[in-house]
């Protein structure tokens, strides 16, 4: 999503690549990702403008020529 809206190259990483550049931890990260809650900041009644990554970045590349 993000290499076609500036209109760059997208490219996929094959996870042997990340396993022999990072170990089996960089594969986790890069290719599996993380599921990060704001348990805290929810706790403590802060709101987010935005609910997902996709609408962050859809506000931001509204706004890029």
């Amino acid at each position: 999503m993000i290499a076609d809206r500036l209109r760059r190259p997208n490219f996929h990483l094959p996870g042997i690549v990340a396993r022999m550049v990072g170990g089996e931890a960089a594969q986790e990260i890069v290719l599996r990702g993380a599921r990060v809650l704001p348990k805290r900041l929810a706790g403590a009644g802060f709101r987010f403008n935005n609910a997902t990554i996709e609408s962050v970045f859809s506000e931001i590349f509204a706004h890029v020529g």
